[in-house]
Formats: C-alpha cells, sequence, structure tokens
C-alpha cells in the first residue's frame, strides 16, 4: 500500500471513478496517519472507514443503516467453540457445545477484531436448529429454550437439546465419540454496533476491550451448528461465503474521532490542483520516499519469514524425532509379534504331536525321539503353519514307529527305531542292535547243538 483507483472493486464495488478516487484518499490517509502513530491493524481501519463512507448498498432510515454484509462475516468458529455428543444416565446422546466463549475473536477478515456482547444478545424463537456447516440439508438436532449464558460464554445445555433421526445426526455421534475434533459455530446478527478506534477502550463480557476493533453490543442470535473448520480462502460453502451477501440492519455509535480523521485526510492528502496522488506518481514524484517503504516493507516480510521459517524448523526437527520414535517401537513390536507367533506355532505342533502320541502304541519314552523325526518348521509357509499337512506327516510317523515296534516284538530283533531327518545313527543305537543280533545267533547255537 498505498491504494490506487484499480484496488477499489477488491474492497467495495460499484464505485464511480470520482468516488474511488475519495475512497483512496480516505484509506490512504488513515493508512498513512494510523501507522504514523504505531498504530495496529491499520489496513484493515483503513478500508473500513473508507467502505463506511461509501456504498451504494447501504440506505439510511434514520438511525439505522441497512447493509449487505457476506454471510461469512456472520458466522464464527474459533478455538475454544467446542462441540461434542454426551451420553447422560438415559443413554441417550446429547449435545455439549460452547458456542462462544465471550474472549475477542482476533484478526477477523471483515469485522477487525471483534467482541460480541452476551448480555446485549437476544433469542427470539422458542427451538434453535443445530446444524452441520450452517447447512439447512444437514440437520443434527435442536436446543429447547435460550442456550445458557453465564461466566461470560454462550452454551448449549446438554438436557435441552435433542439428536434428530437423519444420517448426518448419526455421523456426528459416531465421530465425536472416537474423538472427531468439532468445533463450534454460531449464526447471528448485529443489531447495534460499537467501533473502537486505536488505543479506544471499553467493557464487554466482563473485561477491557482495547482498539482498534468492533463490538456487537446488541445481535439476535439464529442457530449454531458444528463444524470441521471456518470461514478461509478456499472454502465454497455458502454458509462462509466471502460473496454471498444477506440485508442486516443496525445502529452503528458513531464515532466522532472517526469523522474528524475523515475530514482532516479528505483536506491533507491531496496533490495541488485537488488530484489525489497515485503509487505511480508517488513512485515518480518522491523516488526517496517510495524505495523507503519498499525497503520497510521488505524487511518486515523478511522477519515475518524468518520467524515463520524458523518456526516451521523447530517443529519438522520435533517431528523427525517423533518419527524416529515410532520407527523403534514398530521395530521393536515387530519383533516381539514373530516370537509370539513362533513360541505359537510350536505350541500348536507340540499339540498335535501329544495327541497323537497319547493315541499310539508308543512308549512315552520314545516320544521325545519319535518328535524330532518330524519338523513342524518343514510346513510353516508365509509364517502360518499348515496343520493338516503336519498333522497328516506326524500320523505317518507314528504309524511307521508302531509298525517297527511291532515287527521288533515279533522277530526279537532289529532297530528300536530310525534316524530323524539329518540325524545319523549314534553308538548306543549301534551297540543295542549288535547286542540283539548276538543274543538271536547265540539261540541258534544253542538250538542246533541240542
Amino acid at each position: 500500500m498505498p491504494w490506487t483507483v484499480g484496488d477499489v472493486d477488491d474492497f467495495k464495488k460499484g464505485l464511480t471513478p470520482a468516488q474511488k478516487k475519495k475512497w483512496v484518499s480516505i484509506a490512504n490517509g488513515v493508512l498513512k496517519d494510523c501507522q504514523s502513530k504505531g498504530g495496529k491493524d491499520c489496513e484493515g481501519k483503513a478500508i473500513r472507514i473508507a467502505n463506511s463512507k461509501f456504498s451504494e448498498e447501504m440506505s439510511m432510515k434514520g438511525d439505522v443503516t441497512t447493509q449487505k454484509v457476506p454471510k461469512g462475516a456472520l458466522r464464527f468458529v474459533e478455538e475454544g467453540f467446542h462441540a461434542f455428543a454426551v451420553t447422560d444416565e438415559s443413554k441417550i446422546p446429547k449435545i455439549q457445545m460452547t458456542a462462544y466463549n465471550g474472549k475477542v475473536i482476533k484478526g477477523h477478515w471483515y469485522w477487525g477484531d471483534l467482541a460480541i456482547d452476551l448480555s446485549g444478545m437476544k433469542f427470539a424463537s422458542g427451538k434453535f436448529p443445530i446444524l452441520e456447516n450452517h447447512n439447512t440439508d444437514r440437520k443434527i438436532g435442536f436446543h429447547d429454550g435460550k442456550p445458557d449464558i453465564s461466566e461470560n460464554k454462550l452454551e448449549l445445555i446438554p438436557e435441552k437439546t435433542k439428536l434428530v433421526d437423519t444420517e448426518t445426526a448419526k455421523e456426528f455421534v459416531k465421530l465425536s465419540s472416537d474423538g472427531f475434533p468439532y468445533q463450534a459455530s454460531i449464526y447471528a446478527k448485529p443489531t447495534e454496533i460499537q467501533r473502537l478506534l486505536e488505543n479506544e477502550t471499553t467493557d464487554v463480557n466482563g473485561f477491557t476491550f482495547k482498539g482498534p476493533g468492533t463490538v456487537w453490543r446488541k445481535s439476535e442470535f439464529k442457530e449454531a451448528s458444528v463444524c470441521v473448520f471456518g470461514w478461509d480462502s478456499t472454502t465454497k460453502s455458502s454458509a462462509f461465503s466471502r460473496e454471498v451477501t444477506e440485508d442486516v440492519e443496525y445502529i452503528e455509535n458513531a464515532n466522532q474521532f472517526e469523522d474528524t480523521m475523515v475530514a482532516e485526510t479528505e483536506g491533507n492528502h491531496t496533490e495541488k490542483g485537488g488530484e489525489n496522488m497515485n503509487l505511480e506518481e508517488l513512485k515518480a514524484k518522491y523516488p526517496d520516499l517510495f524505495a523507503q517503504f519498499a525497503n520497510e516493507v521488505k524487511a518486515e516480510l523478511e522477519a515475518a519469514f524468518a520467524k515463520e521459517r524458523e518456526k516451521l524448523t523447530a517443529e519438522k526437527s520435533d517431528l523427525e524425532k517423533k518419527l524416529g520414535d515410532s520407527d523403534k517401537r514398530l521395530a521393536d513390536l515387530e519383533k516381539k509379534d514373530a516370537l509370539r507367533e513362533e513360541r505359537e506355532r510350536e505350541a500348536t505342533a507340540d499339540r498335535i504331536w501329544s495327541s497323537k502320541l497319547s493315541e499310539s502304541d508308543v512308549a512315552d519314552h520314545m516320544w521325545d525321539k519319535v518328535k524330532r523325526m518330524v519338523s513342524f518348521k518343514k510346513f510353516v509357509k508365509d509364517d502360518v503353519l499348515d496343520v493338516e499337512a503336519f498333522s497328516k506327516a506326524v500320523d505317518d510317523e507314528v504309524k511307521d514307529w508302531e509298525a517297527r515296534l511291532a515287527q521288533q516284538s515279533v522277530t526279537g530283533v532289529g532297530s528300536v527305531g530310525r534316524k530323524s531327518d539329518g540325524e545319523s545313527t549314534n553308538a548306543a543305537d549301534a551297540e543295542q542292535n549288535k547286542k540283539f543280533t548276538d543274543d538271536l545267533l547265540s539261540r541258534a547255537g544253542q538250538k542246533v547243538t541240542a
């Protein structure tokens, strides 16, 4: 800034060329005066003051102003506005909502810093709708009677709320129960407005509000909504639209200092001959001043960028640390899970062996040797034990042992077992087999002699 006539349509549409020049003169004058005093929100204040003097959409009816206000300027979603479902002793879901916390809504795109005086809020009807994102097609419930205003907060009383039988209401209850962070939003219209200039103060909702800013001294409550988020530069919702407007009638508490500032601005910020100076003319006629202004803006932007970059770098470092800790915990959990699954497979295999052997003719003292013949690990694929195939292999092995033992019992000779997978016959087995053979030959020799 400063602004030129080409910028006016961005802030106030429908002005004539002469009115645009006057708008620029007022806005630039207020901006310069505010900045010279070290004020805050100087651009917002300059735009609001210039707009207040020009509007083809406004008509004066005595002290009442009728103005088309963007819908998004009448809906508010802020930190500290909470909404969630609660369940009482009857197990019937209710709605608990802090619709407005009574504090200053900082830096609102239309009103600047804004406070809504709860002592002046009116409630016209007996029941108030509760919607999703102020959309009348997405009904959640209603509040029976006036909401609670205490401790300078506007809150819905759960016992006075009732959910309606809609998919939107069911979804709200489920997601809220799951911990989804819904925010609360109110829709209200001002009927009396107070403007505050720089360093002006006023009492509202139990605290002192310091200007610049706006106070809704009187207003009408319309409805409350649960929202995921409110207005931003990309929203397409008509409820939060900056373009869609509706008529609002209100009384504005006139500020004598504002009128004085506008008068001084109109008289002191014109070039010789009555022509306003635009940005191009300022650059051409006062290059040093223009360069100084540009350098100041650049320095402010660089400082803001550096601060934001420092914040983002710190957040990035914190996130990377948390991610590293999460990866470590995940690896540890995966290891523990793999060991647990292996123990479960081993236990399953052992149960199958015990079941089959307990039903067999194989003596208990031989079970450990029999179990070594078939390893369950050969029947594991993709970390899953093929129980059917393993059980069949165990059955076959047990039957083989039963057959060998039966043969040994009949002939009196033979091996007491066979090699397991990869196992060589040990010395004990060889000695036992030799003993059976010698005994058999000895008996045969006795029979021949006799």
